[in-house]
């Protein structure tokens, strides 16, 4: 019976799924290679072959070096009068007007630090609570001598109402 099982299995044909995969992963490098060579074949697309120096950016490199050179041949010592000095003349401030504005500047800076420090360094008045107010009106009127008494009179004791 054994031998019947493993003849009928051999015949039987195995499902295309699991064959076509592992086709596919046995040679999935060949047939990558075909493809990219199929796409190739019928485009239009043309690339330049590139060498050492024919790239563009030698092209900008070497555009770049002429401009500054001729640049620094062609421009204006620094102290000679040209257009371009007088067009930032006009449209810059003079050194005058700089000079007030940063004096003024000075001036309310050190008016608020003044402020901030005032306002940083303000203390609460120091409040003197004593344990037993009740102390003042224990006294006796009597038989103090001169200078030694305190006069009491106006003294108002507070409740303890936030303590």
């Amino acid at each position: 019976m054994s031998l019947a099982r493993a003849a009928l299995a051999a015949a039987r044909p195995k499902p295309l799924s699991t064959t076509v995969l592992q086709r596919r992963l046995a040679s999935s490098s060949s047939h990558e290679e075909h493809h990219i060579e199929e796409h190739h074949a019928d485009s239009a697309e043309y690339y330049p072959k590139e060498g050492r120096f024919h790239s563009r950016g030698w092209t900008y490199a070497i555009l770049a070096a002429l401009a500054a050179a001729a640049f620094y041949k062609y421009a204006p010592a620094p102290g000679e009068d040209n257009y371009i000095t007088r067009y930032i003349q006009h449209y810059t401030s003079p050194k005058d007007l700089w000079a007030t504005l940063n004096n003024k500047h000075l001036d309310q800076s050190q008016i608020a630090s003044e402020a901030r420090l005032l306002t940083e360094s303000a203390r609460r008045a120091p409040i003197h609570r004593y344990r037993f107010p009740q102390s003042f009106e224990s006294a006796s009127p009597y038989l103090i001598p001169v200078g030694t008494n305190i006069d009491v009179a106006g003294l108002e004791v507070k409740g303890d109402k936030g303590l």
